[in-house]
């Protein structure tokens, strides 16, 4: 985490600083300012204060005191925490009162944080865009469908924040916003008690301020939960202390941006023309166009085919709330037949198996987290093409914030690794990083 995260751990561990007050005021800052960007859709100061108060308890006992101890956690408003009512991004006709945690709500609790709040998510996690603001232009798009995490983060009001990603919903507001953001790989972290859209693609992700705070907070999410098959034979990784190893050489970026997940604007080919000048003999380009296109495709019949399936209940109860753009992909799902869907999950397997034969040869791949900068509208959340493939083979995907635009947008790459390499991404996504602020 940074020093400051880590500065203010410490003071709310030692109890230098009061929870409860450090709450309080809290709340009436970010009020204040989210009254702009609108990252958050409930900040419920009972149930913030009543954890403040449980924290300060478990200190003044002598309790194990976990390592996100006091530090405010943001999560997205289609999982499930106690005492906050669950959204999904629609009218309030559509809220849900969970009567338990999400499992990744549990753990973030256990590790000693604090739910602060639940922040926006576009209409059930879909590509309709939401309220959020850009914090660093307000008239951009923050991205989606994890808007309200990423702004949350970037605007500074927490160290951390939850999101999900079925198809760059993580990533791509995390490039937007400036921020970094990780999506692990598919089933290190159990999704019980999140809206489920796509059982196949849907992940849970993070994003933080460094990376340090996203190994941490990931570390305490992980593992399997005997809930969510997926998670079933999870390992634990060593991401924190992982990440502070050294390369003993540097580390080998396989370079992978095809025409087919669309063209990059000027500025954006710019940053990464340069970025690979500067790696030099470190990167090299791989072509995979058709395995790239087979990846579009697949991803578009899973995912229209299992919305249609796992939203039908909301289709029945909530037909007038949904967006039209939700509506018309389950329409599209029901008329995949049988066959074409298990055609593309054996796609999907053929291609996983394929690319991570690059990994014999190579640490990671190197590919782009958006096209362009932040849309100059919020009617759109971004196109999310450059991760779609690494979405559904679920390879573990990391946003690392490196360029700025001339008119001071962030823009961002992608650093993908084998599945259970995580550790491994977070480390050349740090090398990236570090090698970046000394050239």
């Amino acid at each position: 985490m940074s020093s400051e995260t880590w500065a203010l751990r410490d003071a709310l561990a030692s109890g230098q600083l009061d929870l409860e007050e450090y709450y309080k005021t809290w709340l009436a800052t970010v009020r204040t300012r989210d009254e702009e960007l609108r990252a958050f859709v409930s900040l419920d100061e009972d149930q913030i204060l009543q954890q403040a108060a449980q924290l300060t308890s478990a200190r003044k006992q002598s309790r194990a005191l976990g390592p996100l101890f006091g530090l405010g956690v943001g999560v997205k408003d289609i999982i499930d925490v106690k005492g906050f009512p669950t959204g999904f991004g629609l009218p309030e006709d559509a809220v849900s009162f969970p009567m338990r945690d999400s499992t990744v709500s549990r753990r973030l609790k256990a590790c000693g944080a604090l739910v602060a709040g639940k922040t926006v998510t576009t209409p059930l996690a879909s590509r309709a865009p939401a309220q959020t603001r850009n914090p660093i232009n307000p008239d951009r798009s923050p991205g989606g469908s994890s808007s309200g995490s990423a702004a949350a983060v970037a605007a500074g009001f927490l160290p951390f924040a939850l999101g999900t990603q079925t198809n760059g919903s993580v990533i791509r507001p995390g490039a937007f916003c400036g921020i970094p953001a990780f999506k692990p790989s598919f089933g290190l972290i159990p999704r019980t008690g999140t809206l489920i859209q796509s059982n196949t693609l849907d992940q849970i992700g993070v994003f933080a301020r460094d990376l340090d705070g996203i190994a941490q907070v990931t570390e305490c999410l992980m593992g399997e939960d005997g809930q969510d098959i997926a998670s079933q034979g999870a390992p634990r990784l060593a991401l924190s202390s992982g990440l502070r190893e050294e390369w003993t050489r540097s580390p080998r970026f396989a370079w992978v941006i095809p025409p087919s997940l669309g063209h990059p604007s000027e500025a954006m080919r710019a940053a990464f023309e340069e970025l690979l000048e500067f790696l030099g003999p470190a990167v090299e380009s791989v072509q995979y166009d058709y395995l790239i296109e087979d990846c579009l495709e697949a991803h578009g019949v899973i995912h229209s085919a299992e919305i249609a399936h796992h939203y039908q209940g909301l289709m029945k109860q909530h037909s007038g709330l949904l967006p039209q753009l939700v509506i018309d992909q389950m329409n599209v799902g029901e008329t995949i037949s049988a066959k074409r869907y298990l055609d593309a999950l054996a796609l999907r397997d053929r291609s996983r198996q394929a690319f991570e034969d690059t990994f014999d040869d190579f640490d990671v791949i190197l590919s782009l987290s958006a096209l362009d900068t932040a849309p100059a509208t919020r009617d759109s959340t971004g196109d999310p093409r450059p991760c779609t493939p690494w979405s559904l083979l679920g390879f573990p995907a990391l946003q690392v914030p490196l360029f700025l635009s001339d008119d001071g947008m962030p823009m961002g790459v992608q650093v993908v690794g084998a599945p259970w390499q995580d550790g491994r991404v977070l480390r050349a996504g740090q090398w990236l990083m570090s090698e970046a602020a000394r050239g």
